[in-house]
């Protein structure tokens, strides 16, 4: 007599409900179903669709969807043997991986006009699927980036020298969980002055010196003039002023004083120096002699001293009659008509500065002449 013996119907067992997050592997598994099992049939009965590797093993596995919030996603396993089968479900309930975003803006920022400034977001806290930057307050500026965490931007220019320019920025960080803010402050100072003392000059004693910061750019807040070299030490006028003045001093030899210029904004402070070449002026003794031939008149500079040696020298003699001598300090003229002259002698050192020697005389008769 022949005796079949079938094995129990399997208990299908899909384990314990899971709480998983979104993007997480999710593993299922039927290893605590009992009896005989010829198979297993995976399958899904509802919630976001996904896709089960290896659905006819016992330990099928998946990847949890994205969702929003929460999702129920519900599955079947079928044990199977030649008696028959059984069946179980299994609920994994998915949740959004992504927590509400904090933003973060960053430190506020202290910059220069015309300088690039960075706006930076990325210290912001949670999963942001987009930042947006926008501009609260200040000068208007062009946002490069405002998309995204990084931003930049030209600081734009600042016309007070002693007042800066806030600007706010706003960010804002979302995701599928909300949104945040946070706001920045940049604060721009002037771009820093560039100061010009004007170029060197050359005076001579008793000249009236004028130091200007004409040529100076920028937004100055103030001006600060000082002797830095050179003696004797001068009296200036207007030292904190874009124009100052003094008198140059008397001096017997060829001297040079130094003077420097600051020029400050809140930004800061540049400066530069003036050479001004002080000669002393020029002196001589005017000679008047009648030649030896009686008519005709012989004038000299004697003991020429000052200035910038070689001089170049011009006779007026008064009477329309006008003689470069060039470097030599003398001459001779007769004169063809009666009556008084003035006579001057001009001398011109090589720094183009002059002196006027002027003598007085009467001519008697054509021919001759004698000194007043």
């Amino acid at each position: 007599m022949n005796i079949n013996v079938k094995p129990m119907v399997p208990v299908a067992n899909a384990g314990g409900d899971q709480n998983v997050l979104s993007n997480s592997t999710v593993n299922l598994s039927a290893s605590q179903s009992t009896g005989f099992i010829d198979s297993y049939s995976w399958s899904q009965v509802s919630g976001t669709s996904v896709t089960l590797s290896n659905p006819s093993s016992a330990t099928p596995t998946f990847v949890a969807p994205n969702v929003v919030n929460s999702d129920v996603l519900v599955f079947k396993v079928i044990a199977v043997n030649s008696s028959g089968s059984s069946e179980d479900t299994v609920s994994v309930t998915v949740s959004s991986s992504e927590i509400p975003p904090i933003a973060n803006a960053g430190s506020d920022q202290t910059v220069i006009a015309g300088s690039t400034v960075s706006l930076n977001g990325s210290q912001s806290q949670g999963t942001s699927n987009t930042f947006i930057w926008t501009q609260i307050s200040g000068s208007s500026v062009m946002l490069s980036g405002a998309n995204d965490a990084l931003a930049s931007f030209v600081a734009p220019e600042v016309n007070n020298p002693s007042t800066p320019e806030m600007l706010v920025f706003k960010l804002t960080a979302t995701n599928s969980q909300g949104s945040s803010d946070d706001t920045i402050t940049i604060t721009v100072t002037p771009r820093l002055p560039a100061a010009n003392a004007g170029i060197d000059q050359t005076v001579r004693v008793g000249d009236s010196v004028t130091l200007a910061a004409g040529q100076s750019t920028g937004q100055i807040g103030s001006y600060l003039w000082t002797q830095t070299a050179g003696v004797p030490t001068v009296n200036l006028v207007g030292a904190t002023a874009a124009a100052a003045n003094f008198t140059a001093p008397n001096v017997t030899v060829q001297t040079i004083l130094t003077f420097k210029l600051v020029t400050t904004n809140i930004s800061g402070s540049t400066d530069d120096s003036v050479n001004i070449i002080i000669n002393p002026n020029i002196t001589g003794t005017l000679n008047l002699q009648v030649g030896n031939v009686g008519n005709i008149l012989n004038l000299s500079l004697d003991n020429v001293q000052g200035g910038l040696a070689p001089y170049n020298f011009t006779i007026n003699w008064g009477d329309g009659n006008v003689h470069s001598t060039g470097t030599t300090p003398s001459g001779t003229h007769t004169y063809t008509t009666i009556g008084s002259f003035t006579l001057t002698m001009t001398v011109v050192d090589s720094n183009g500065l002059s002196e006027v020697f002027t003598k007085h005389i009467s001519v008697a008769e054509v021919g001759c002449g004698l000194p007043n």
